[in-house]
């Protein structure tokens, strides 16, 4: 019984270590985000990943907090204006 008790405890270990969390349901992989990088460096076509013509938060690649202060209408996507205005700020 005591084996088994070590087994499950370096099992749990493992699992931790890997960044497995038992205890919480998060998937990791939802929560990755591209590299921040300097944002006034990269054009707006290079970020645009889908082409839509305006970028989501998805697609941002700088600090989330420079995203909202250029989303001047709030809508959650910065167009192509908005992406220009960054140098305004």
């Amino acid at each position: 019984m005591k084996r088994m008790h070590n087994t499950s405890i370096l099992l749990l270990a493992s699992l931790v270590g890997m960044g497995a969390s038992p205890l919480h349901g998060e998937d990791k992989a939802l929560s990755i985000r591209p590299p921040t990088v300097d944002i006034y460096q990269v054009p707006f076509d290079e970020l645009d990943v889908n082409h839509d013509g305006i970028l989501s938060k998805s697609e941002w690649r700088g600090d989330i907090q420079e995203f909202y202060q250029l989303d001047d209408n709030g809508d959650g996507v910065l167009t192509r204006v908005e992406f220009s205005d960054r140098s305004d700020e």
